[in-house]
């Protein structure tokens, strides 16, 4: 008593490996498209494998013969199983074996890398998960392409739109590879010409074959639709072309996401050193004077350690714009990558390597030389998404924070060094962004008035204000030599003080000096760094806390940022001032004045713990649940009940099988198959003896297989009416073309080439999986009814042996009982439990007896 098994889908013809050939062609094309957003060949390996493993999820599913659910599980654990190489290779055990790193990247990344790719600078490298982008994307491709060219596509009418579905994927991994670019197009004409022929190419070869037409008919056929081909091929090649020639976007009309996206960082909630110079100059214990911050080896004699560059000012502190606030923004943060993008309205001259090792310096802003473009750490290097860059400024930020212990490399772009006297041939620059001046000082506007009345240039009055600061101020971090208390801090009401006193340090100098330059017309933006006297040295030098300085910038066509450094040397008080000599302002009351608290005094940034801020990275948007909550709330209430039942008829078939005498046992092996064909939809009356149910058990079985049979019989009767049909129609057809004249022969073949022969399509039989598959044989229930009877009764004791063969042959007979019915039975049975039914069925015939026992006597119903 064995049923036979289910035949497997059918081994992939050579037609069935150029469909799939054909279709990883084209994704490999589309994933080489990923190549200015990733750089190098990481990518193209994750690309590859992704490609790899999505094949080998979608040819064990064909193979197996699985359906959509189990197909997308095994494909899901191949991706996971065998991703680490390909994706995460740093964080494989023994080189290739998955880790608990390797499998939650490939999970986070799936989900969180394409924000990621976006926002980050390109070529990008980090984070570590980042390659997981082209290995899914090629993943999901390789696995819906394949799967429709070998399981969906062969069963289909080999119509235009069939094979178009077929290369739909790999289409949509090739525009996904244009959207995740950059500006500028990799071989954009080449790939899509490629692309194109591949696919029209496979589409022509792949349509239906004619058989039923004549010979001279189907030659005319191909040859019109290689003419077609070739007058598509080369009108699209000659109009994309001139397309490409006349009407193609430049590099800032290219739609690419990047360009869209605003970058995720709120660098405005970051406060700017320059609110805490001060502390930089005062002695220990309050301030960092003597203290060494950094150690820094390969310093130029003339450069600069560069902090942080500002260029907003609200009336109490300079600090970096925001892009989310203001569109005048210099430019976000965004996550590095493998190489910092080149700075914007900056004309560089000479390149700077040096080393910098971190000791006492703490805050957010990651100390460099000029404009970075590459940062390389060899200790206590940040995570991958703490490092970010704002390439309009050049400066890097850490925001887990700067910490001791930390060595880099950075290897930067120096801007070229021009004075103000050279500059004043040029002019200011234009198209870039200005600084943002929310409220500004009527004082320090007239006192810029004031020192450059008597030049007209606007890089002449520029001159002279610096001029007039540098010689008629003086310098003091506190208490000045006369006496006077300069005070810290750089609102408005300090610097109004400055105009008047010509007494502070760089951060009011400064400050002050960019809002004059700004009432001129002038780009402009203040930097504060370090400028040690030692600069320039050999060997390792210490930078202290006195070396703080900060200077303004101004942006001059055609030579990029020229600095101005408008702080004076002496620090003795200068002679008094005489009264500027300006028109009578109107009264305006000045706000009190702000008492400089120790956030004042130093940097207000407040340090993110790293944890939490990766917590806060890697939330999971909204469309993720909503997404979640449509998939996995209709597979619940599908997968659980079927689960439940399968748990509880386990449970019952454990039960019956292992507790009990012997005897017991035996009759367990006989219930568990009358409650089997129950569920499976057999009628299954538990008042008939063991003999009479099995008897019943094989009449249904007889009528089941004889309804197989009639639906055999029907589809071969249809298959046979339409292969006739088409007979008929193909001898019509050729008697009318014999009758035409022999002068239009060949015009009657052309016009046959319209002619398409019907395909005799594969129709679904329930029950049957397919044509010529044999049916089950009957089991012999009664002769399983009459041994079990015999170990029931009998007095001998049971042996094991014997409840195994009884157990055994029990397999048999379910089997064959499920392979024939319908598969709606089958699907239905995982969800029935007899002894719920027969409490259904009891409780009927109940009412049905009671309603029967309450009739009138002598009344009949018809």
């Amino acid at each position: 008593m064995s049923a036979a098994l289910s035949p497997r889908w059918p081994p992939l013809t050579t037609r069935g490996w150029i469909d799939l050939s054909v279709v990883l062609s084209l994704a490999i094309i589309a994933v080489v498209g990923f190549a200015p957003t990733f750089g190098g060949i990481h990518f193209l390996v994750a690309g590859l494998g992704g490609l790899v493993v999505g094949t080998l999820g979608a040819l064990l599913g064909h193979v197996l013969r699985l359906d959509a659910l189990l197909t997308a599980l095994a494909a899901t654990v191949l991706y996971f199983l065998l991703g680490t190489p390909f994706a995460m290779p740093d964080q494989a055990l023994l080189a290739v074996l998955p880790s608990l790193d390797s499998l939650a990247g490939l999970a986070i990344g799936a989900v969180f890398g394409w924000a990621d790719v976006v926002t980050l600078t390109t070529p990008v490298g980090a984070p570590d998960y980042i390659a997981v982008v082209p290995y899914v994307a090629s993943w999901l491709t390789a696995l819906l392409g394949v799967t429709l060219a070998v399981r969906w596509a062969p069963r289909r009418r080999r119509t235009p739109v069939a094979r178009a579905l077929v290369v739909l994927p790999a289409l949509a991994l090739y525009i996904v590879g244009v959207l995740l670019g950059t500006e500028d197009p990799f071989y954009a004409v080449l790939r899509g010409v490629l692309f194109s022929v591949i696919a029209l190419a496979w589409m022509l070869w792949r349509m239906p074959e004619n058989d039923g037409l004549a010979a001279a008919t189907r030659a005319a056929i191909l040859r019109r639709r290689l003419l077609g081909f070739a007058v598509v091929l080369g009108v699209g090649a000659l109009v994309g072309s001139f397309l490409s020639a006349t009407t193609a976007p430049t590099e800032e009309q290219r739609f690419v996401l990047r360009e869209r996206i605003d970058p995720p960082l709120e660098q405005y909630l970051f406060t700017s050193p320059l609110a805490g110079f001060r502390r930089y100059h005062q002695e220990p214990p309050a301030g960092w004077a003597e203290e060494p911050l950094l150690r820094v080896e390969g310093l130029g004699a003339d450069e600069r350690i560069r902090l942080a560059t500002m260029d907003y000012y609200d009336g109490r502190l300079w600090r970096v714009t925001s892009p989310t606030l203001f569109d005048e923004a210099s430019g976000g943060f965004r996550l590095a990558g493998l190489g910092l993008p080149e700075p914007e309205y900056a004309t560089t001259a000479g390149e700077s390597a040096v080393t910098i090792e971190v000791l006492g310096y703490r805050d957010v802003w990651l100390p460099t030389v000029g404009y970075a473009r590459q940062i390389d750490f060899s200790a206590g290097a940040p995570s991958s998404t703490a490092l970010r860059y704002n390439p309009m400024t050049g400066i890097p930020i850490v925001t887990s924070g700067v910490s001791e212990g930390m060595v880099y490399s950075v290897t930067s772009e120096l801007q070229s060094s021009a004075s103000l006297e050279e500059a004043s041939a040029y002019s200011p620059a234009r198209d870039i962004p200005v600084a943002v001046v929310e409220s500004t000082s009527s004082d320090v506007s007239a006192r810029g008035q004031e020192l450059a009345a008597a030049t007209g240039a606007p890089f002449e009055k520029l001159l002279a204000i610096e001029e007039a600061l540098v010689s008629t101020g003086s310098l003091s971090h506190g208490t000045s030599a006369g006496g006077s208390e300069s005070t810290a801090g750089h609102n408005l009401y300090r610097l109004d003080q400055l105009m008047v006193q010509l007494i502070g340090d760089d951060e009011q100098y400064a400050a002050a000096t960019a809002l004059m330059a700004h009432d001129l017309g002038f780009p402009v933006r203040v930097v504060m760094g370090f400028a040690p006297e030692s600069a320039g040295a050999s060997g390792p030098i210490d930078i202290v806390g006195s070396d703080a300085v900060a200077w303004v910038e101004v942006a001059v066509e055609g030579l990029g940022w020229v600095a101005i450094e408008p702080t004076p040397d002496q620090e003795v008080p200068p002679p008094p001032v005489p009264q500027p000599r300006t028109e009578p302002q109107p009264l305006i009351r000045q706000p009190p004045p702000v008492p400089n608290t120790q956030d004042d005094l130093v940097s207000a940034t407040e340090i993110v713990d790293s944890d939490a801020e990766d917590d806060e990275g890697f939330e999971i948007p909204a469309w993720v649940w909503v997404v979640l909550g449509w998939t996995l709330i209709p597979l619940a209430l599908i997968l659980v009940p079927a689960l439940i039942v399968a748990a509880l008829k386990l449970r019952r078939r454990r039960r019956r099988r292992t507790q009990g005498t012997p005897d017991r046992r035996a009759a367990g092996a006989w219930d568990e198959l009358v409650d089997t064909y129950a569920e499976l939809g057999y009628s299954a009356s538990r008042r008939s003896t063991r003999i009479g149910l099995a008897l019943d058990f094989e009449r249904q079985f007889r009528e089941e297989l004889a309804a197989r049979r009639r639906e055999r019989q029907q589809a071969d009767a249809r298959d046979a009416d339409r292969a006739a049909a088409a007979s008929s129609r193909a001898e019509a057809r050729a008697q009318r073309r014999e009758e035409k004249p022999a002068a239009s022969a060949m015009a009657g073949a052309l016009d046959a080439t319209v002619v398409r022969a019907v395909a005799v399509a594969e129709q679904w039989r329930p029950g049957v999986e397919q044509k010529n598959a044999p049916l089950p044989a009957i089991p012999g229930v009664r002769d399983f009814a009459v041994d079990l009877d015999r170990a029931v009764f009998s007095a001998d004791n049971v042996s094991d042996e014997e409840l195994d063969r009884l157990w055994s042959e029990l397999e048999s007979a379910t089997e064959a009982a499920r392979a024939s019915v319908t598969p709606m039975r089958r699907l239905l049975s995982r969800y029935r439990l007899r002894s719920r039914n027969d409490v259904a069925n009891d409780l009927a015939e109940r009412l049905a007896r009671a309603a029967e026992s309450r009739r009138p006597r002598g009344v009949t119903t018809s």
